[in-house]
């Protein structure tokens, strides 16, 4: 068995099958994905729970419902009123139910069809964590998101 730690001199493949330039360290696993980072979410680390509004994570590897979804979303923001501290009272999000556009609408957005392209479990997900945003949750727990690569096979 081979105890190198770093590639030879002129690169070589490592055991995940992908390749690495000499000097770079080598996988120790078949299941290295190659500048994938260990998923390691500290309790304290401040993410955005709303927008413009930012708290401490509660927990490790908890996630931030509106930071992991507020992209696919649309919002009412701009009927409820703004309170310094608070945020948006009465903020109400749901999913993007449009199709993939080639050019950016009047906010620069491109929308699409969420289930078209990640499937219908991920919808499901996805209008679940906006409803559980909309009664007021702001976290969830990193291994129930089925899009994360930290959760793929």
């Amino acid at each position: 068995m081979d105890n190198r730690t770093r590639a030879k001199a002129g690169g070589e493949i490592g055991v995940n099958g992908e390749f690495y330039k000499g000097g770079q360290f080598l996988p120790s696993s078949e299941m290295t994905i190659k500048g994938a980072q260990k998923i390691i979410i500290r309790k304290g680390t401040k993410k955005e729970i709303a927008p413009y509004v930012w708290e401490k994570c509660p927990g490790d590897n908890m996630l931030s419902i509106w930071d992991r979804i507020n992209h696919w979303c649309d919002d009412n923001r701009e009927n409820c009123e703004y309170e310094k501290g608070i945020g948006f009272v009465g903020l109400q999000i749901w999913p993007f139910k449009y199709q993939i556009t080639s050019e950016p609408d009047e906010n620069g957005s491109y929308k699409y069809n969420f289930a078209d392209v990640h499937g219908d479990d991920a919808d499901n997900w996805l209008n679940e964590l906006a409803q559980r945003f909309n009664d007021g949750e702001r976290w969830f727990d990193l291994s129930t998101d089925p899009l994360h690569y930290a959760n793929k096979e």
